[in-house]
């Protein structure tokens, strides 16, 4: 990762995925309750690169540290975390006064909850991995569980880390062919559509960038 020049991919962006009481109650509950931190930019031809990967379970006041150490080091532009996720995240913060002054670019992300997880994943990612456009830079241990958790989709118990990418490249802005991406919108609005979701959740959607929709199951990405 030293040798890559980063500049071809700024600004760098960065989702968190905070566990909490509803994920703790999905599937196996010890392996469901860890919280996800992803770091990546995207360049001018569509492709994603992932720098930063980091799972575990612990508290806010260690996610605050985590998401502090992250600015330092990456300086992303902007941090995604789910709404919920985020208003808790911020009331437990606010009451340990981790913040000391300084502001982190947080934003809260609406994920459709009539939409599965497995089913969220694959439509993000899978034309991305098919067309090579996935990139994985660097071997410490949470870049080689990311690797894992996505060349083992959906088998591995751990989907933490995979979740939290897939909702990383919903919220950068990819460029891509402007025909690909009409027909792979067209196909993701009418998944919605078909699986009763609010009218209202669709056209949030619609005014989505257009890297919500893709294909099926991932294959392994490039390293």
């Amino acid at each position: 990762m030293t040798s890559f020049p980063l500049e071809r991919i700024l600004p760098l962006y960065a989702f968190l995925d905070p566990a909490g009481p509803k994920r703790r109650a999905e599937g196996l509950k010890h392996l469901a309750s860890r919280s996800a931190l992803i770091v990546g930019g995207a360049d001018d031809l569509g492709r994603v690169f992932a720098l930063y990967a980091w799972a575990a379970r612990c508290g806010s006041d260690k996610l605050v540290t985590k998401l502090f150490e992250i600015v330092d080091r990456f300086h992303p532009k902007l941090i995604g975390c789910e709404e919920n996720a985020l208003a808790g995240l911020f009331t437990d913060a606010m009451r340990a006064g981790l913040f000391q002054q300084r502001r982190l670019p947080l934003i809260g992300i609406t994920q459709p909850s009539n939409v599965e997880k497995d089913y969220r994943i694959r439509t993000t990612l899978q034309s991305l991995i098919a067309n090579g456009r996935v990139f994985l830079l660097g071997n410490d241990p949470g870049m080689l569980e990311l690797r894992a958790e996505i060349t083992t989709f959906p088998m591995n118990h751990h989907k933490d880390l995979v979740d939290a990418f897939a909702s990383l490249c919903r919220l950068m802005p990819l460029r891509a062919s402007r025909s690909g991406v009409d027909e792979e919108q067209q196909a993701y609005l009418r998944y919605l559509r078909e699986s009763g979701v609010p009218m209202d959740v669709i056209q949030e959607a619609a005014r989505a960038h257009p890297a919500v929709a893709s294909g099926s199951v991932p294959r392994s990405p490039s390293t």
